[in-house]
């Protein structure tokens, strides 16, 4: 195998291209992040950052044809999804039940044939989450899929579901309720990761590996310092490509910990301009940034650029898809 370069290129979308001996290029931007292609072989993955303001929505389109498409913030992406080709789509997901995730994903039922739906299983009160419901209860030909520790296919390309926290057992619980001074969970076991609350949306959000060849990008919706805890004590973060910026760029979503395992090439932040959460906050930037190149949905470059990086790591035959000791289903899409 040759080795892997990184190819981005910017311009009415922004673009991503993982190749054997390619360059790595940028112009200038737009506001849907398009992490283009990741190719392996000839057959190439691509991501779209859809821009949906201050919400996530991330378009896969596989090797083999497969579209799976991460959360669908409001507005909804359907146009932008049918100005990209998308038909049909073969696995959504719904990271969890906030509305800037959940808020256009009952629009993309009305609009696409779906085959598997996946979410979190955490029940929310909102009307923005029963509306959701309501259009999923009359498609009984679209298959929920729990987000349980699995892999996916997409043709040459896996999406790994990453196991979630346990639940708080009972006896953390009772004794919340009597610390009356104290509006956290009691300390879980030190060998183990912080407790997290079961209605705790952001930090259960589904965590998603997606891999081809030895590009792997991480996706893991609202995650916040407890979920990134969590998932570095298991050693289920990876030496990735590139990195969905986890709640917004907000400085409780990301740790030097986690980057310092995880070394990714690119961030991307889904953000709105001028959201009253001010995200991406200045300290994710500066701890991104010593790491990769960080790019935003809102934002574009003033100019134009090139810029040079190199990715030596080979392509692995089989990548892998478990851990050991872990048993994963395996689904075909």
């Amino acid at each position: 195998m040759g080795q892997l370069t990184t190819v981005l290129v910017l311009g009415a979308t922004l673009g991503f291209t993982l190749a054997c001996d390619a360059g790595f290029a940028a112009q200038e931007a737009g506001a849907d992040a398009e992490l283009g292609t990741a190719t392996v072989a000839g057959t190439p993955v691509r991501i779209t950052f859809l821009d949906v303001g201050q919400a996530d929505a991330v378009l896969i389109q596989a090797p083999a044809g497969q579209t799976a498409l991460l959360d669908a913030g409001l507005p909804s992406p359907t146009a932008a999804l049918r100005e990209r080709g998308v038909t049909a789509i073969d696995l959504l997901v719904a990271s969890h039940a906030h509305a800037d995730h959940i808020g256009g994903m009952t629009a993309v039922l009305e609009a696409f044939p779906i085959r598997f739906y996946m979410d979190n299983g955490i029940p929310h009160t909102s009307i923005i989450y029963r509306r959701l419901l309501e259009a999923l209860q009359p498609r009984p030909e679209i298959k929920y899929l729990n987000a349980d520790s699995r892999t996916i296919t997409l043709g040459d390309a896996t999406l790994e579901v990453l196991s979630a926290a346990p639940f708080p057992p009972s006896s953390a619980i009772a004794e919340l309720a009597v610390e009356t001074a104290t509006d956290s969970l009691p300390d879980a076991p030190a060998d183990t990761a912080p407790w997290i609350a079961a209605d705790d949306q952001n930090n259960r959000s589904i965590g998603l590996i997606l891999r081809l060849g030895s590009f792997a990008a991480f996706f893991s919706g609202d995650s916040e310092v407890e979920q990134l805890t969590w998932l570095l004590r298991k050693d289920a973060v990876p030496d990735i490509t590139l990195l969905k910026a986890p709640h917004h760029g907000s400085r409780n979503g990301v740790t030097l910990e986690y980057l310092e395992v995880a070394r990714p090439e690119v961030v991307v932040i889904s953000v709105g301009d001028g959201n009253v959460y001010g995200h991406p906050h200045p300290e994710a930037l500066e701890l991104y940034g010593a790491f990769a190149d960080v790019y935003r949905t809102a934002t574009a470059p003033s100019r134009s650029s090139d810029i040079q990086t190199a990715a030596t790591r080979s392509l692995p035959p089989n990548p892998p898809t478990a851990r050991e000791g872990e048993r994963p289903r395996k689904d075909l899409l």
